[in-house]
Protein backbone atom coordinates (compact mmCIF):
# COMPACT_ATOMS: atom_id res chain seq x y z
CA UNK A 1 0.00 0.00 0.00
CA UNK A 2 2.85 2.68 0.93
CA UNK A 3 4.95 1.67 -2.44
CA UNK A 4 1.70 2.59 -4.07
CA UNK A 5 1.17 5.99 -2.65
CA UNK A 6 4.74 6.36 -3.31
CA UNK A 7 4.55 5.92 -6.52
CA UNK A 8 1.14 8.16 -7.24
CA UNK A 9 2.97 10.97 -5.78
CA UNK A 10 6.38 10.54 -7.36
CA UNK A 11 3.94 10.69 -10.69
CA UNK A 12 2.28 13.17 -9.68
CA UNK A 13 5.50 15.19 -8.92
CA UNK A 14 6.73 14.27 -12.35
CA UNK A 15 3.75 15.34 -14.44
CA UNK A 16 3.94 18.94 -13.60
CA UNK A 17 7.22 19.41 -13.99
CA UNK A 18 7.29 17.88 -17.77
CA UNK A 19 4.84 20.94 -17.95
CA UNK A 20 6.99 23.38 -16.98
CA UNK A 21 10.26 21.98 -18.21
CA UNK A 22 8.08 22.49 -21.81
CA UNK A 23 7.23 25.41 -21.21
CA UNK A 24 10.24 27.02 -20.94
CA UNK A 25 11.18 26.05 -24.53
CA UNK A 26 9.32 28.69 -26.04
CA UNK A 27 11.53 30.95 -27.38
CA UNK A 28 11.26 34.79 -26.65
CA UNK A 29 10.30 37.30 -29.24
CA UNK A 30 13.95 37.57 -30.86
CA UNK A 31 14.46 34.00 -31.40
CA UNK A 32 11.34 33.20 -32.42
CA UNK A 33 11.41 35.92 -35.33
CA UNK A 34 14.86 34.83 -35.60
CA UNK A 35 13.94 31.24 -36.63
CA UNK A 36 11.28 32.48 -38.93
CA UNK A 37 13.18 34.45 -40.75
CA UNK A 38 16.04 31.70 -41.41
CA UNK A 39 13.09 28.90 -42.33
CA UNK A 40 11.74 31.61 -45.18
CA UNK A 41 16.01 31.92 -45.88
CA UNK A 42 16.04 28.21 -46.15
CA UNK A 43 12.62 27.93 -47.92
CA UNK A 44 14.31 30.42 -50.69
CA UNK A 45 17.21 28.12 -51.56
CA UNK A 46 20.15 29.88 -50.91
CA UNK A 47 22.45 27.19 -52.02
CA UNK A 48 21.06 27.54 -55.74
CA UNK A 49 21.69 31.22 -55.62
CA UNK A 50 25.19 31.42 -54.10
CA UNK A 51 28.50 30.31 -55.18
CA UNK A 52 30.33 28.90 -52.57
CA UNK A 53 33.97 30.46 -53.76
CA UNK A 54 32.64 34.14 -53.50
CA UNK A 55 33.03 36.24 -50.84
CA UNK A 56 29.39 38.24 -49.73
CA UNK A 57 29.78 41.35 -48.29
CA UNK A 58 26.22 41.95 -46.48
CA UNK A 59 25.70 45.55 -45.67
CA UNK A 60 24.01 46.85 -42.86
CA UNK A 61 21.53 49.78 -42.56
CA UNK A 62 23.24 52.41 -39.68
CA UNK A 63 19.84 53.87 -39.47
CA UNK A 64 16.86 51.17 -39.74
CA UNK A 65 16.60 48.88 -36.23
CA UNK A 66 14.44 46.59 -38.19
CA UNK A 67 16.64 46.30 -41.40
CA UNK A 68 19.78 45.75 -39.34
CA UNK A 69 17.56 42.79 -37.38
CA UNK A 70 17.54 41.23 -40.62
CA UNK A 71 20.49 41.94 -42.03
CA UNK A 72 22.44 40.40 -39.19
CA UNK A 73 19.92 37.24 -39.18
CA UNK A 74 21.50 36.95 -43.14
CA UNK A 75 24.72 37.14 -42.24
CA UNK A 76 24.68 34.15 -39.34
CA UNK A 77 22.60 32.48 -41.61
CA UNK A 78 24.93 32.56 -44.39
CA UNK A 79 28.16 32.01 -42.25
CA UNK A 80 26.46 29.30 -40.79
CA UNK A 81 26.27 27.40 -43.93
CA UNK A 82 29.82 28.09 -44.66
CA UNK A 83 29.64 30.95 -46.77
CA UNK A 84 33.11 33.12 -46.73
CA UNK A 85 30.98 36.21 -45.05
CA UNK A 86 31.67 39.60 -44.27
CA UNK A 87 29.53 42.67 -42.37
CA UNK A 88 30.12 46.22 -43.98
CA UNK A 89 34.20 45.18 -44.67
CA UNK A 90 36.15 44.67 -47.35
CA UNK A 91 36.88 41.56 -48.83
CA UNK A 92 39.43 39.69 -50.94
CA UNK A 93 38.44 41.32 -54.31
CA UNK A 94 35.74 44.39 -54.10
CA UNK A 95 35.83 44.08 -57.89
CA UNK A 96 34.84 40.03 -58.07
CA UNK A 97 32.91 39.51 -54.36
CA UNK A 98 29.50 40.37 -54.43
CA UNK A 99 27.52 42.33 -51.89
CA UNK A 100 24.24 41.52 -50.26
CA UNK A 101 21.38 44.08 -49.09
CA UNK A 102 17.84 43.82 -47.14
CA UNK A 103 15.57 45.91 -48.53
CA UNK A 104 11.75 47.41 -47.64
CA UNK A 105 11.92 45.07 -44.96
CA UNK A 106 8.09 44.40 -42.77
CA UNK A 107 7.69 42.34 -39.97
CA UNK A 108 4.63 42.36 -38.05
CA UNK A 109 4.48 40.09 -34.67
CA UNK A 110 1.37 39.73 -32.81
CA UNK A 111 -0.22 37.46 -29.71
CA UNK A 112 -3.69 36.49 -29.82
CA UNK A 113 -5.06 34.31 -26.84
CA UNK A 114 -2.11 31.88 -26.38
CA UNK A 115 -1.30 32.13 -30.39
CA UNK A 116 2.11 34.25 -31.33
CA UNK A 117 2.36 34.78 -34.61
CA UNK A 118 5.25 37.00 -36.94
CA UNK A 119 4.73 37.92 -40.65
CA UNK A 120 6.33 39.59 -42.76
CA UNK A 121 8.94 40.04 -46.30
CA UNK A 122 11.77 41.81 -47.65
CA UNK A 123 13.87 42.23 -50.94
CA UNK A 124 17.00 40.40 -50.47
CA UNK A 125 18.99 42.39 -53.29
CA UNK A 126 22.20 40.42 -54.32
CA UNK A 127 24.24 42.47 -56.76
CA UNK A 128 27.80 43.40 -58.08
CA UNK A 129 30.04 46.36 -58.31
CA UNK A 130 32.49 47.09 -60.89
CA UNK A 131 34.65 50.05 -60.93
CA UNK A 132 32.63 51.67 -58.17
CA UNK A 133 29.21 51.30 -60.09
CA UNK A 134 26.41 48.55 -59.91
CA UNK A 135 27.74 45.99 -62.52
CA UNK A 136 24.97 43.50 -61.99
CA UNK A 137 21.82 42.93 -59.74
CA UNK A 138 19.08 40.18 -59.02
CA UNK A 139 16.34 40.74 -56.48
CA UNK A 140 15.11 37.96 -54.08
CA UNK A 141 11.59 38.24 -52.30
CA UNK A 142 11.39 36.79 -49.41
CA UNK A 143 8.07 36.32 -46.81
CA UNK A 144 8.32 35.12 -43.63
CA UNK A 145 5.59 33.10 -41.57
CA UNK A 146 5.98 31.85 -38.09
CA UNK A 147 3.13 30.79 -35.40
CA UNK A 148 3.33 28.89 -32.00
CA UNK A 149 1.70 28.75 -28.70
CA UNK A 150 2.98 31.17 -25.91
CA UNK A 151 0.92 29.11 -22.83
CA UNK A 152 2.53 29.85 -19.86
CA UNK A 153 4.77 32.47 -20.44
CA UNK A 154 4.32 36.04 -19.68
CA UNK A 155 4.89 39.15 -21.43
CA UNK A 156 8.32 40.10 -19.62
CA UNK A 157 9.51 36.37 -20.73
CA UNK A 158 8.15 37.32 -24.68
CA UNK A 159 9.85 40.43 -24.64
CA UNK A 160 12.90 39.68 -22.63
CA UNK A 161 16.65 40.65 -25.06
CA UNK A 162 13.88 41.77 -27.98
CA UNK A 163 14.83 44.99 -29.78
CA UNK A 164 11.93 47.57 -29.30
CA UNK A 165 10.08 46.63 -32.74
CA UNK A 166 9.75 42.95 -31.20
CA UNK A 167 8.05 43.82 -27.94
CA UNK A 168 4.55 43.10 -27.05
CA UNK A 169 2.87 46.83 -25.49
CA UNK A 170 -0.60 45.12 -24.43
CA UNK A 171 -0.75 44.01 -20.75
CA UNK A 172 -2.52 40.91 -21.65
CA UNK A 173 -1.15 38.07 -20.06
CA UNK A 174 -0.83 34.45 -22.28
CA UNK A 175 -1.24 31.89 -19.73
CA UNK A 176 -3.94 29.04 -19.41
CA UNK A 177 -2.69 28.71 -15.88
CA UNK A 178 -2.32 24.88 -17.27
CA UNK A 179 0.54 24.20 -14.23
CA UNK A 180 -1.78 25.28 -11.27
CA UNK A 181 -4.82 23.58 -13.06
CA UNK A 182 -2.79 20.45 -13.14
CA UNK A 183 -1.36 20.22 -10.04
CA UNK A 184 -5.04 21.21 -8.59
CA UNK A 185 -6.43 18.00 -10.31
CA UNK A 186 -3.60 15.72 -9.20
CA UNK A 187 -3.53 16.89 -5.49
CA UNK A 188 -7.17 16.44 -5.56
CA UNK A 189 -6.84 13.01 -6.98
CA UNK A 190 -4.32 11.95 -4.34
CA UNK A 191 -6.62 13.17 -1.46
CA UNK A 192 -9.40 11.49 -2.94
CA UNK A 193 -7.49 8.62 -3.06
CA UNK A 194 -6.17 8.51 0.33
CA UNK A 195 -9.34 9.28 1.81
CA UNK A 196 -11.09 6.19 0.32
CA UNK A 197 -7.95 3.63 0.98
CA UNK A 198 -7.77 4.75 4.87
CA UNK A 199 -11.77 3.91 4.80
CA UNK A 200 -11.43 0.80 3.28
Amino acid sequence: MIKLITKILLLATLFPFSILSAQKEIPNNAVFATESVNFALNELKMSEILLPGKTYHVQRSKSDSLSAFMTDVVYEHLRERGYKTVIDGKGDNPETDLLIRIIEPMLNLSVKGDNRTVDGKFILLLYSIEAGKINWGKEYPVKIEGKDSVNGRSIKQLNNSSPGFLQIRTESVFSGHMFEKVLAVTVAGIITYLFYSVRG
